[in-house]
């Protein structure tokens, strides 16, 4: 038998390079979806790539893998594939924390605070004056014209307020009673008043005692200069060397706060009219809503140690009612009253709701530290 393969047949000779055969080649069936060749293409050899017209004899499974590739790739982007790696999340930006500033604490004495209360004296001081100069304006005005009427209310106005600016301490002191302590009457006494100044950073006051069984102490004084520091001798034999020292405490408190020169204007202001009505309750308004409260706060911050204080408070709630002649009664008491730092003698049982000055409040605040 012939092993050798049977001649080709007529009009159909081998393929020739670039694939292409005879007139009468036998056609390649195209794969579905495959686009048809145009007339006149050029095909590359066998390298696969992608041609302009058709694809050659040698780069036809190139072309067509080329084909499969552009339309797996379409159907990737076509439809999300369940199977395609999720995308990491993005690293977190760095936190830059900004600086804050610290504000000073309110339980610190500030110079807003000191201006507060100068300006406060001074508008008590240019009331005081303006009263009266508003009546001898209108007498001499009618009297002899205008012009010397507003001459003359002037003069007398500005004489007034400086002679309550210059005598307000010694009529306060005058309303208060007692005399000057001094430091070798009380040397224990004058020893913690002078390190307290040292940390309050305020000269020493002058030592004023006022002979009362009722323990009671307060302030006076334009400046930290001129400072008067009045304790009675109640409060010397009551209290300890603790509750001393948050009671002493306290009052300068008042000196550094600069509201000494506001209570004793509004007690020089003040008085007389209390004298009339008998309420005290315009010096209140005048000295200011809060004043032994704030004071309060000042002093148990400084000393650092608010149980003294709040037991001074305490003994003082304690002590003895006022006896006959004492500073503790009558239309002095009233005239004074919202000096001192216990304003609720005499009157334990009046209610305190709203008061933030009475006694028993700051006691229980002084409690909550």
């Amino acid at each position: 038998m012939n092993d050798q393969p049977p001649p080709p047949a007529p009009g159909r000779g081998p393929a020739g390079p670039g694939g292409q055969g005879g007139s009468g080649r036998r056609r390649r069936r195209r794969p579905s979806g495959q686009r048809a060749p145009q007339p006149g293409g050029q095909a590359r050899g066998g390298s696969g790539g992608r041609s302009p017209g058709a694809s050659g004899g040698g780069g036809g499974r190139g072309g067509q893998g080329g084909q499969r590739s552009r339309q797996g790739g379409g159907a990737q982007r076509g439809a999300p594939s369940s199977q395609a790696r999720p995308r990491p999340a993005p690293a977190p930006a760095p936190v830059v924390v900004a600086p804050v500033a610290v504000e000073r604490s309110s339980l610190e004495v500030g110079d807003a605070e000191i201006r507060a209360n100068r300006r406060r004296a001074r508008l008590l001081v240019v009331a005081a004056g303006a009263v009266p100069g508003v009546v001898v304006l209108l007498a001499v005005a009618a009297a002899a014209g205008p012009l010397f009427g507003v001459v003359a209310g002037v003069v007398f106005a500005g004489a007034v307020a400086v002679l309550v600016w210059v005598r307000a301490a010694a009529r306060a002191l005058r309303l208060v009673g007692g005399a000057p302590l001094e430091a070798d009457d009380e040397p224990g006494l004058a020893n913690l008043v002078a390190g307290l100044c040292a940390t309050f950073g305020v000269p020493m006051p002058r030592l004023w005692l006022v002979d009362d069984p009722v323990p009671n102490a307060c302030s006076l004084g334009r400046g930290p200069s001129a400072s008067v520091l009045v304790v009675t001798s109640g409060l010397l034999d009551a209290l300890g060397l603790i509750e001393t020292e948050g009671v002493v405490a306290h009052e300068l408190a008042h000196v550094k706060r600069h509201d000494t020169a506001v209570s004793e204007v509004a007690v020089t202001i003040c008085a007389p009219l209390v004298r009339l009505t008998g309420s005290d309750r315009l010096l209140h308004r005048a000295v200011g809503f809060g004043r032994e409260y704030r004071a309060d706060q000042v002093a148990a911050a400084t000393v650092r140690y608010p149980p003294g204080l709040r037991g001074a408070l305490e003994a003082m709630e304690r002590g003895p009612a006022p006896g006959p002649g004492s500073v503790f009664t009558g239309s002095r008491w009233l005239a004074t009253r919202w000096l001192w730092i216990d304003p609720m003698v005499g009157a334990r049982q009046a209610p305190a709701v709203g008061e933030i000055d009475a006694t028993g409040v700051r006691r229980a605040a002084l409690a909550e530290w």
